[in-house]
């Protein structure tokens, strides 16, 4: 079987075809997409410096990735065995327990990003009565 040619327009609609997708098949990707657009509209409405947005709203992007690789892992899975086998089972959970990490680290971090500028904020209008965010 030979390879075909590459082409940009036949790759985008092929990375098209896979989000589509997962939208379809994927429960969990369609919340975290869900969610990931309700915070990223957030960031941007929120007072931050740009930089500091386009931190946030990258960072939103690694809970998709997770559950993007967790899906291909799956999938991969279930192509080779469609019965139950121990090893399938495990390499299924141990690709929902990367997400599941992903998940938990993402969540640290961006509790611990917030809760310094809420600290930030506090220092500000109580201490220096400065201008808002200006850290």
């Amino acid at each position: 079987m030979s390879k075909p040619k590459y082409s940009f327009i036949k790759n985008t609609k092929y990375a098209l075809s896979g989000l589509k997708d997962m939208i379809l098949t994927e429960k969990s990707f369609r919340i975290e997409l869900v969610l990931f657009l309700i915070l990223n509209f957030i960031v941007f409405v929120l007072p931050f410096k740009f930089n500091y947005k386009i931190i946030l709203s990258l960072s939103l992007f690694i809970p998709l990735f997770s559950e993007i690789i967790n899906s291909a892992i799956e999938r991969v899975v279930d192509l080779y065995t469609t019965e139950y086998k121990e090893l399938a089972k495990k390499v299924n959970d141990i690709g929902a327990f990367f997400g599941f990490l992903k998940f938990c680290g993402y969540n640290n971090y961006m509790d611990c990003y917030y809760i310094y500028k809420f600290i930030a904020l506090m220092h500000t209008l109580y201490f220096k009565n400065k201008k808002l965010f200006s850290i």
